[in-house]
């Protein structure tokens, strides 16, 4: 959340991510929003399918995106996916 002097009146947060759930604190994130008032707005960016990483990775990567963490997240929060 953003702790300036000059707060805005309405704030609000985009978050744009494939979903995967790479072990953070999304329960945390929601109750520090939730307790600011400040809804949480997700895109999903992702596809369905498992996708290979860029072989800076070693190519043996695969990304498994996952809108219903971003659902649920903007659910909780207010805001919208």
């Amino acid at each position: 959340m953003v702790a300036v002097a000059d707060r805005a009146g309405a704030q609000a947060i985009l978050v744009v991510s494939d979903g995967e759930d790479l072990g953070a604190d999304v329960q945390s994130a929601i109750d520090r929003a939730h307790a600011e008032h400040i809804p949480i707005y997700t895109v999903w960016t992702a596809t369905d399918a498992p996708t290979a990483l860029p072989a800076s990775s070693g190519g043996t990567d695969l990304t498994r995106g996952d809108p219903r963490i971003l659902a649920a997240l903007a659910k909780a929060t207010g805001g919208s996916a």
